[in-house]
């Protein structure tokens, strides 16, 4: 059972690093860019389940939220008003309901469609937050249709493509932790 927790705590570590490259890394398409996070999200919430995945998440927001620029745009207290702060809150949610749905069943296809639902849930939120933040705080005019497919359908084949890449990488990591307990013992 310790060993378990340190290499939680330890694999916690690598991936919350991990997400901060991931947020740093950004690939540019018009006047916005796409950043390779969800992909980390998802290998989070698939490899560490939703109770370590969730704390990831909540000591990324935290580090991230007191000042360190693990953020996309940096860090502090006032990244509450970026328009994509509602990403960051979606990631926490999604993280926690991804792992949940594959707490107990880890087949190819409850993972693919529990990473969807987490998808789901990061869009939601996300776009919620960033509308009203465009809207009411930076009093930007927003046209409904433009809005959906610059913020919705232009990064969302990049993340649809995100889910199977961190199923397989999941799959492939948790088949080398079994084979690396079995030597052990």
């Amino acid at each position: 059972m310790k060993n378990k927790v340190v290499f939680n705590l330890v694999l916690s570590g690598i991936l919350m690093g991990l997400l901060v490259v991931s947020s740093i890394i950004r690939i540019p398409l018009g006047t916005i860019s796409i950043t390779f996070q969800t992909l980390v999200i998802f290998v989070i919430a698939l490899l560490l389940g939703y109770k370590w995945g969730s704390l990831t998440i909540l000591c990324y927001l935290i580090v991230g939220l007191l000042g360190l620029p693990v953020f996309s745009k940096g860090g502090g207290f006032h990244y509450v008003l970026e328009p994509s702060f509602g990403y960051l809150v979606s990631f926490l949610i999604a993280t926690f309901v991804v792992g949940k749905l594959v707490e107990k069943n880890t087949t190819y296809k409850r993972m693919i469609i529990a990473c969807f639902i987490g998808l789901a849930i990061i869009y939601a939120i996300g776009l919620v937050y960033l509308y009203i933040i465009m809207k009411y705080y930076l009093q930007l005019t927003i046209e409904g249709f433009n809005f959906f497919v610059v913020y919705c359908l232009i990064p969302l084949p990049m993340d649809i493509i995100s889910i199977f890449i961190a199923v397989i990488i999941v799959k492939r990591l948790k088949i080398a932790f079994n084979n690396s307990q079995t030597e052990n013992q």
